[in-house]
């Protein structure tokens, strides 16, 4: 069991491409890490510098207090989980989850013990005899994980693990592994582009653009009070909506302006201005908070409606910017399917964001402070 330290590392290849920028976290033991972003982000070399296989250009590592820079991966006792499943097709599922324990000569009848009790617990245990061919992508899977889990190590990292398996699949196993976790009681750090395996796996998520982390907090802090604009349109499905708007005083009331409706803000925020002045924002608002139907608020003309199981997601336009309202079937069936209808956006679930800076209001204007303000990034990496 282990907790990692991981201090401005970065990562420049010899063609001076930097895949990643002042890496910094402190990772408790027993804590689900999850690093999340967009391919290319620099989510999986990351990772590979943490396990070993990639050399670290710049900064400190540390695993349960030890420096590990210069140590080899097969002394620093992680196990990793591969996307590719990497298994050995000429040996039985026993043999795979084995491989490790042998390596390491440890004696026969221990070898056998674990391998039974990890394959108890992935439910595999009727498959020891097979090879991977005749495996399931969900059984390789839980044989991938199995390998990894049997030594016991004080960090497990995986590496989008479930990217290969249908989405029934990835659903079951999402499941699977959260309860692992639960099970093993020990340190996970995993990679995934997908933003949904990040907000229900993850203790904490690490949100990467370009080599730089975005923002750091747990599921809800990311999905509620994202950092930036590409922070907020990268968490949620459906994305958060963005519209334009112009902020002002209104007698001391701060008000978002927008095709000359005013949307009341809380009465405290701070959005930097005296009476009299303007200024440009974007205002982000959840599809989920979005309330259609109101007798007061924004006039929007009704593109389509799409019929989501237990949800409609109905696609509106504001002027000339499209935002989706989310509502619950039994609401949807008494609102029109065409023409126009009022939407009002609750003060309290409204973000603003800088234009220019690509920050949130909170961070520009508010009281907690920006973890990530020493970050020198590049202008593009906080672009929505």
């Amino acid at each position: 069991m282990a907790g990692l330290t991981i201090k401005n590392v970065k990562k420049i290849y010899d063609n001076q491409v930097l895949a990643v920028a002042e890496f910094s976290i402190d990772i408790a033991d027993k804590e689900f890490i999850v690093l999340v972003g967009p391919s290319g982000c620099g989510k999986s070399t990351a990772l590979r510098m943490i396990a070993g296989l990639e050399e670290i250009t710049d900064g400190e590592l540390y695993i349960d207090g030890q420096y590990m820079n210069d140590v080899e991966p097969k002394d620093r006792d992680i196990s990793m989980v591969f996307q590719n499943y990497a298994l050995f097709p000429h040996m039985t599922v026993y043999d795979n989850i084995a491989f490790g324990l042998k390596r390491r000569k440890v004696p026969k009848n221990e070898i056998d013990e674990k391998v039974r009790e990890v394959a108890e617990i992935l439910q595999i245990s009727e498959l020891l005899q097979r090879k991977p061919k005749a495996l399931s992508g969900g059984q390789r899977q839980r044989v991938a994980i199995g390998r990894a889990i049997v030594r016991n190590p004080k960090v497990y990292l995986m590496d989008e693990p479930l990217s290969n398996l249908d989405a029934k699949l990835r659903n079951q196993m999402r499941a699977e592994l959260k309860k692992l976790h639960k099970r093993m009681n020990t340190t996970f750090i995993y990679v995934t582009h997908d933003q949904t395996e990040a907000m229900t796996l993850g203790d904490r998520i690490v949100v990467m653009k370009k080599g730089y982390i975005q923002q750091i907090g747990t599921p809800h802090e990311v999905f509620d009070h994202p950092r930036n604009l590409f922070v907020a349109s990268f968490i949620g499905t459906p994305q958060m909506n963005f519209i334009d708007v112009t902020l002002e005083l209104v007698n001391g009331t701060p008000q978002a302006k927008v095709m000359g409706a005013e949307i009341p803000l809380e009465m405290s925020m701070d959005i930097g201005l005296m009476q009299g002045e303007q200024r440009k924002a974007v205002l982000g608002i959840r599809p989920e908070y979005v309330e259609p139907g109101t007798m007061d608020g924004i006039t929007v003309k009704i593109i389509m409606q799409e019929l989501m199981g237990s949800t409609v997601q109905m696609h509106l336009v504001l002027g000339d910017t499209e935002i989706i309202a989310v509502v619950p079937v039994s609401d949807a069936e008494a609102l029109p399917a065409a023409g126009e209808l009022k939407v009002s956006l609750p003060a309290d679930r409204i973000q603003l964001f800088d234009p220019d800076s690509k920050l949130n209001y909170e961070i520009i204007y508010g009281e907690k402070e920006d973890p990530l303000a020493h970050l020198q990034m590049p202008q593009e990496a906080d672009e929505a």
